[in-house]
């Protein structure tokens, strides 16, 4: 017997009329039909024979950072790596571990600031403590 495992959260029809929600880790109730199968593989939707994963797909770091980025307890971060994170109500601040440095910024200045490397981010940094 085939085994399905759902990859990806998805919506599907068995009638045309009436939508069903396929949810990660799921079984399918009521069962995915048929002919719908090809492209959900192809897209990489659900895989077969328990494959958890499908070949190739990027592992989802989608909720990796999830608590970091909201300014949440996501673990010890004393490593004095900067990181804007939210922290409430459309405010994003820069940290160097756990201490909150007093550079507001905006969600666009606080993601460009993550992608920066190490380096560059310490270089703003004290630039913009030098100013204050």
């Amino acid at each position: 017997m085939t085994e399905l495992h759902v990859l990806k959260n998805f919506t599907y029809s068995t009638d045309g009329v009436t939508s069903h929600e396929a949810k990660v880790d799921e079984v399918p109730n009521p069962a995915i039909p048929e002919d719908l199968l090809p492209g959900l593989l192809k897209e990489r939707y659900i895989s077969l024979d328990g494959e958890k994963k499908a070949p190739g797909a990027p592992e989802n770091k989608m909720n990796s950072g999830s608590q970091e980025n909201k300014g949440g307890a996501g673990g010890d971060n004393n490593s004095g790596v900067y990181t804007a994170k939210h922290v409430g109500r459309g405010s994003w601040f820069i940290f160097k571990g756990d201490e909150k440095l007093p550079l507001k910024l905006t969600k666009a200045d606080a993601k460009a600031f993550n992608k920066l490397p190490p380096e560059k981010q310490a270089e703003f940094v004290e630039a913009q403590l030098a100013n204050e």
